[in-house]
C-alpha cells in the first residue's frame, strides 16, 4: 500500500527527532543532577526549546493527518485488504513459513480490530476503522494540546496552562503507533517496516555538547574551566578531556551543596556573582 509509505517514513523521522529531544533532557539532568540552573548561552537554550516545540507540533500533526487523510480515506476495497486471508493449504510450498505469517497476521488483526475478532470475522468494516480512529485520537490528545500551546505561544490562551508531557508518556504513544503501523503493513501487503526501539537515550554526544554550551556559555570557556578545576585528595591524574569535564561537574556540585541554605545562587552560578 503505497499511501502508507509516506507515513512510515515520516514516523521514522519523528522517532529520530524524539530521541534527540529526549537526549537533551537526559544529558541536562545528568549534568545538573536536577538542580536549578542558569542558561548561560541563550541561543542554545532557544534551539533546544524550539526543537522540543516543533517536535510536539509535528507529532500531533502527523497523527491528525494519519487519521484524517489515511484512515478516513480508506475504501471498502481497502477494508478487504486488511483481512487475515485464508490459512495455507496443506500442500503449500514452505508451509511452515506460510503458517507463521498467517498466525502473525491473525495477531495483528486482533490488535487492530478486537471487536471483529470476537465476532470471528476475518476482515474489518467501517465501524472497526472508526474505532481504530477514535483510539488514536484519544491516545494523542495530550500531543494535540501540546501542539495548540506550542504553535500559538503568544495568543494568551494555553501556553501557561498546558503541562509538558513526560518523555516516557510520549514514548508509550510512539510504541503504540509503531505497532499500529506494523500491523497495518502486515495485513495490507504481508510485509513489514522496521522502526527502531523507542527508549530513553543512553549517551548522546551531541546533546551532551549542547548541554555543556548551555551551562558554560562557550566551548572556549568550557575547556578552560575544565582544565582549571582543582584536584581533590586521592584523585588520579587526568589524561583525557572527559576526565576534566567530569571533575569540573563534581566540583560544581560540591561547591553548590556546600553553600548555605539561604544562598540563592543557582547550580552553575560562579562564586563571584
Amino acid at each position: 500500500m503505497e499511501r502508507l509509505n509516506v507515513y512510515e517514513l515520516q514516523f521514522l523521522t519523528l522517532i529520530e527527532r524524539f530521541q534527540r529531544v529526549w537526549a537533551y533532557e537526559v544529558e541536562l539532568t545528568k549534568a545538573t543532577r536536577a538542580k536549578r540552573f542558569r542558561p548561560r548561552n541563550l541561543a542554545i537554550w532557544d534551539v533546544m526549546l524550539a526543537d522540543r516545540d516543533m517536535f510536539a507540533i509535528d507529532s500531533a500533526s502527523w497523527v491528525t493527518s494519519f487519521v484524517e487523510r489515511f484512515l478516513d480515506k480508506l475504501s471498502m476495497d481497502d477494508h478487504t485488504d486488511f483481512g487475515v486471508g485464508n490459512a495455507p493449504a496443506e500442500d503449500a510450498d514452505d508451509r511452515h513459513f506460510a503458517t507463521m505469517q498467517f498466525e502473525a497476521r491473525g495477531k495483528a488483526f486482533a490488535r487492530l480490530f478486537p471487536v471483529r475478532t470476537r465476532e470471528r470475522k476475518s476482515w474489518p468494516e467501517k465501524a472497526d476503522i472508526k474505532r481504530l480512529r477514535a483510539e488514536l485520537v484519544i491516545l494523542a490528545s495530550g500531543l494535540e494540546k501540546q501542539r495548540d500551546a506550542r504553535a500559538h505561544l503568544y495568543d494568551g490562551k494555553d501556553a501557561d496552562t498546558i503541562q509538558n508531557l513526560h518523555f516516557e508518556h510520549v514514548a508509550n504513544i510512539f510504541r503504540h503507533v509503531r505497532q499500529i503501523l506494523h500491523d497495518v503493513r502486515l495485513l495490507a501487503d504481508h510485509s513489514g517496516f522496521h522502526f527502531p526501539d523507542v527508549k530513553e537515550p543512553d549517551a548522546d554526544q551531541t546533546a551532551r555538547h549542547l548541554v555543556d554550551l548551555l551551562l558554560l556559555g562557550s566551548i572556549q570557556l568550557a575547556v578552560s574551566e575544565w582544565h582549571a578545576t582543582p584536584s581533590v585528595d586521592g584523585e588520579r591524574e587526568r589524561q583525557f578531556l572527559w576526565q576534566h569535564r567530569a571533575a569540573y561537574y563534581e566540583h560544581l556540585h560540591a561547591r553548590h551543596d556546600g553553600r548555605a541554605a539561604a544562598d540563592e545562587r543557582l547550580f552553575n552560578d560562579p562564586d563571584d556573582d
